[in-house]
């Protein structure tokens, strides 16, 4: 009697050992683009469209503080992004489009060059635009969504979607939080030059997210910190912010 007791629990154990196994690599076998789909689901149409705030920027060299600014900010998911790189009312100010960057100086356009700011798309732009768009987008901005981890930052379960382990440090990657879905850091690369953007303390606007503090290496060397105040979401902004047409016509900050 006692040996038939001792195989049933013996069987049953194994069974539930089993079981949870299989629920475990259920839960860990889902593939980045499972994961952005379930992000994209979650805020499509929801996450906030407009966003100001103001920065102040601190830049570093050799590990040491060579300047504070401060930095007025507008963007206008999915694509438009606009930087003002002290008082407005200097001219001084990047322009980022979809596929294009516009640099001013002194009221006049300095330079045009082709690329944009990847953080516009990942920090809101993709839930500005359709599944299939975001899914292509972030392919095309070379992240392999077919590989992803799981780890902990700060206390909290996070998802490593573009590289297979933590062991992958170099390919380009992207770091979000498992329970709200905002991104907490970044590695992109672009030739030889490797950036690490690390993002902290999350704020709820309206229906989505924003950091409010951004730490910047550079192939390993702290480059810049930035700290956001006056953060404002769906805002109205007059087309004129993003047009190097119309520069200097109409900006939010006054």
């Amino acid at each position: 009697m006692m040996l038939k007791k001792i195989c049933k629990n013996f069987v049953l154990k194994n069974l539930c050992l089993a079981f949870f196994f299989l629920i475990s690599k259920t839960a860990f076998s889902q593939s980045g683009e499972d994961l952005v789909r379930k992000m994209h689901d979650k805020y499509f149409g929801r996450w906030y469209r407009t966003f100001t705030f103001v920065q102040t920027t601190e830049i570093y060299r050799n590990d040491s503080l060579i300047k504070t600014s401060t930095w007025y900010e507008a963007a206008h998911f999915p694509y438009q992004f606009r930087i003002d790189l002290g008082d407005p009312k200097d001219g001084n100010a990047v322009i980022y489009l979809e596929d294009s960057t516009y640099r001013f100086q002194n009221n006049n356009l300095r330079s045009v060059t082709a690329g944009t700011n990847p953080f516009t798309f990942l920090l809101g732009g993709m839930y500005a635009v359709p599944l299939d768009s975001a899914l292509s987008k972030f392919k095309h901005q070379g992240y392999d969504l077919s590989k992803m981890y799981s780890t902990t930052v700060d206390g909290r379960k996070v998802f490593v979607v573009g590289a297979a382990s933590a062991a992958d440090s170099l390919s380009n990657q992207f770091w979000v939080d498992s329970e709200h879905y905002y991104i907490v850091r970044t590695i992109d690369s672009d030739n030889a030059t490797r950036f690490d953007a690390k993002t902290s303390g999350h704020v709820q606007l309206n229906n989505g997210w924003s950091e409010t503090k951004v730490i910047i290496y550079v192939n390993g060397k702290l480059r810049q910190v930035e700290k956001y105040a006056d953060l404002r979401a769906d805002v109205p902004l007059d087309d004129r912010l993003f047009d190097p047409k119309h520069f200097g016509e109409w900006h939010w900050f006054k």
